[in-house]
């Protein structure tokens, strides 16, 4: 079980350089009703929905842990899914987060009751401490009080806007470190093959989700020609013999990878999701829950650990919805998961081709995530920044 002390670590947010891991002890105040206790019983069989080793016998099917918390939640919530395909998706272990629909179909196809769901208990001992400002709000109700005051100043300054002379290259050059360094420090229980394998995954759309959240969201192609013109004049106005002959190809194959890029298909489409990520609004605890779930949501590699990473989304997917419970609308939880797969379905966007190519030339975006995931990290700061009044 990873537990971190997260009274020990500085706040993430985006934009920020103080990243700390995601709190995984707010997993451990989870209600895992169900009915009765898993039959664990030498005979027990496999899941019968993906074919995982069964954690005993749940909702009246032999089951494993990941099935039955996606069944209890989609119950619990009356939750409704779509399926992108012919509604005959394979429902494996390999594949069972593909398609939410067909998972679910699958279930009920091979007898888990829905009858047998209870309606759920909000765990006791849970205290509403968020002020009206959901800017102000703790991340997570879950943590001790003298936690939250730090927590919250960290999310007020997540609600101040970085400063608008920053270049959309160096904004992307500050994600690549501050995303790599979180993500390093929230899988230090994991293999270092598994954590490459998860952040080369999960890279793509945690760029997204901070790009999303950033000044540059907002007619992204005006900031991408402002930035290369920008840093085109900044590099006219010095010396021919000051530059490399290097570093002038990169300033040339920039500009042109640019606008060659602008002008295609993809890149209208990138404007649109950025459009929709922001549309929906998420609060800082739905930010940083989102952005856990991404890092460790894989399912087309293989992994040493993938059954402990497993679990560990099945715990932050519900944590997220005891949240939506207590603070949201009762379609919130949705809302999320349809962000989630938002957010996924960017993989294939042009995102090294269009902010990368001046800061790394030539060298593969993959060898920078392994270089940085292998290197000594910075010492933490004592508090995290403060906006300037």
């Amino acid at each position: 079980m990873l537990s971190n002390d997260s009274k020990n670590n500085p706040i993430w947010e985006f934009g920020s350089p103080n990243l700390a891991p995601f709190p995984f002890e707010l997993c451990h105040h989870i209600d895992s009703a169900s009915t009765g206790l898993p039959d664990t019983s030498p005979d027990a069989t496999d899941c019968v929905v993906c074919g995982d080793k069964s954690s005993g016998k749940h909702y009246g099917q032999f089951s494993c842990e990941g099935c039955k918390s996606f069944f209890k939640r989609s119950i619990r919530r009356s939750l409704s899914y779509t399926c992108r395909a012919t509604k005959n998706c394979a429902i494996d272990v390999q594949h069972r987060n593909q398609c939410q629909y067909c998972r679910l179909t699958k279930c009920i196809r091979m007898g888990m009751r829905k009858e047998a769901v209870q309606r759920g208990r909000l765990p006791i001992q849970m205290p509403n401490f968020f002020p009206p400002n959901p800017f102000l709000r703790p991340p997570f109700p879950f943590l001790p009080m003298p936690f939250n005051p730090l927590m919250a100043a960290a999310a007020q300054f997540a609600a101040s806007k970085p400063s608008v002379k920053e270049s959309i290259f160096e904004f992307a050059a500050q994600t690549i470190f501050t995303t790599v360094h979180w993500a390093r420090t929230s899988m230090s229980n994991l293999s270092k093959s598994d954590q490459l394998v998860l952040l080369r995954h999960s890279w793509t759309p945690i760029f997204v989700f901070a790009l999303a959240h950033s000044n540059f969201s907002h007619n992204l192609a005006s900031h991408l020609k402002t930035s290369t013109s920008s840093s085109s004049s900044e590099s006219s106005s010095c010396s021919s013999g000051s530059r490399s002959e290097d570093e002038k190809m990169i300033e040339v194959k920039t500009e042109s990878v640019v606008e060659s890029v602008l002008d295609e298909p993809p890149f209208q489409g990138f404007q649109t999701t950025l459009d929709k990520i922001r549309d929906y609004h998420l609060d800082p605890v739905e930010i940083q829950s989102l952005r856990a779930v991404l890092l460790f949501s894989c399912d087309e590699e293989p992994l040493e650990e993938k059954v402990k990473i497993e679990e560990i989304v099945e715990k932050l997917t519900t944590a997220i919805d005891e949240y939506c419970k207590m603070n949201k609308r009762n379609e919130r939880y949705q809302q999320l998961c349809e962000c989630r797969q938002l957010l996924r379905s960017t993989g294939s966007l042009p995102i090294s081709r269009l902010f990368f190519s001046r800061l790394l030339g030539t060298t593969p975006l993959e060898s920078i995530l392994s270089d940085l995931l292998n290197s000594p990290p910075p010492p933490p700061p004592l508090f995290p920044p403060f906006p300037q009044k």
